[in-house]
This record gives C-alpha cells, sequence and structure tokens, in this order.
C-alpha cells in the first residue's frame, strides 16, 4: 500500500484498489468521513495527523497505519481485550513527533 501497491518494481496491488481503500465511504459522512474502503481514514477535521493516512484495525488492538507522505508504516500488535483509551491516530501523532516528522500545521 504504501508506494502505490508497488514492491520492488512489481506491483502488487492495484491502484484503483489503493483508490478504493482511500476514498470515505458516502455512508461515512455523517461521522466524518472516517471509513473507506475496509480501511480507516483520519477523520475530518483532525489536523494533528497527515490526512493521508490511513489504518486497518484488526482483533483486539491489531493495527496497521500507513502515512504515504512520511514513507511510513506503523504496525501495532497490541492486546486490549475492548478497553477504551487506545486511539491509531494519537499513536501516529506520536511516532511521527519520535521521528521529528511532524510539522507545525500537524500539530508538533
Amino acid at each position: 500500500y504504501l508506494n502505490g501497491g508497488i514492491w520492488n518494481g512489481e506491483r502488487l496491488v492495484s491502484e484503483e484498489w489503493i483508490e478504493f481503500v482511500r476514498t470515505p465511504a458516502p455512508s461515512t459522512a455523517a461521522i466524518g468521513n472516517q471509513y473507506g474502503g475496509q480501511w480507516w481514514l483520519v477523520p475530518d477535521g483532525r489536523d494533528d495527523v497527515p490526512s493521508d493516512a490511513y489504518s486497518t484495525a484488526g482483533n483486539r488492538g491489531q493495527y496497521v497505519l500507513v502515512v504515504p507522505s512520511h514513507d511510513l508504516v506503523i504496525v501495532r500488535r497490541g492486546l486490549d481485550y475492548g478497553r477504551q483509551g487506545f486511539n491509531r491516530w494519537d499513536l501516529t501523532r506520536e511516532v511521527l513527533k519520535a521521528f521529528g516528522r511532524v510539522s507545525d500545521a500537524e500539530g508538533s
């Protein structure tokens, strides 16, 4: 996903699929366009992480976050058992800060 679906010069994922994943589903407009094609998108109005980021969410706190503008993939292997408090976009912001990649416009 990070490099437009290409790895070592070979296309693994179609451009059309990546566009589908990153396009907000019409039914999510009321909740800030947070969901695309089976992936979660940065909610409207959240300006502390890059708007091109998107993520998956798995069982018990497993996450993959992709941030193309920073050439970054974050993998979180967690064990939450449904507890509240973890936020994927907060994690993204903190990882970007740790690597010195957050600009003032992105909430440094």
